[in-house]
């Protein structure tokens, strides 16, 4: 795994902010840019964001320019490359990438961190991610929007009942999915 940091606000970010996490390839660099630009609008005084990017093939250049846009800004970008065949039996095809399962190796490529918040990078925010952020998550390793629009799509069982999610945002506890996962 590559691991590069690129802080655009000039110091580190301390642990109480907000870990976001995007998993992208190169076709998704504008929306990356858009969504994390909306993200810091909302904002509230005194938060940061730690943003690590899931790197599934950004050019140099699209790097160099997201961390242009947010200089100066209250973040940090964090750039991580998966191991690809960690992910080689999973479906990919069409708008589905490798990058797309990204997200499932959360709690390995941020081993320091309790939690993060994932979001998909053509998602435009419209609120606080302090909010999401500050949402106590109990005992469950996941929280998720519940998908209103989709009738077949993946399910989460949660004890006796089953939830359909939406995949675009998702509050992950990565300590506990570490500790309970079971290596192949």
């Amino acid at each position: 795994m590559d691991t590069d940091t690129l802080t655009s606000a000039g110091r580190p970010v301390p642990a109480a902010d907000i870990t976001v996490v995007y998993g992208v390839d190169n076709r998704f660099a504008l929306p990356l840019a858009a969504s994390i630009q909306s993200a810091l609008e909302h904002l509230r005084t005194g938060y940061h964001l730690d943003i690590y990017v899931f790197d599934g093939g950004l050019s140099d250049r699209n790097r160099v320019r997201l961390v242009q846009s947010f200089e100066g800004r209250p973040c940090r970008l964090t750039w991580r490359r998966p191991e690809d065949e960690r992910l080689a039996n999973l479906k990919v095809g069409g708008a589905i990438t490798i990058a797309t399962y990204y997200r499932l190796l959360i709690p390995e490529l941020l081993p320091g961190r309790h939690k993060a918040i994932y979001l998909d990078a053509d998602l435009i925010l419209q609120g606080d991610l302090a909010e999401l952020w500050n949402v106590p998550m109990g005992d469950h390793h996941l929280l998720a929007v519940q998908d209103q629009g989709v009738r077949q799509a993946a399910t989460l069982s949660s004890r006796s009942r089953r939830v359909q999610t939406c995949a675009s945002a998702q509050a992950v506890r990565a300590a506990r999915r570490r500790s309970s996962w079971k290596r192949t």
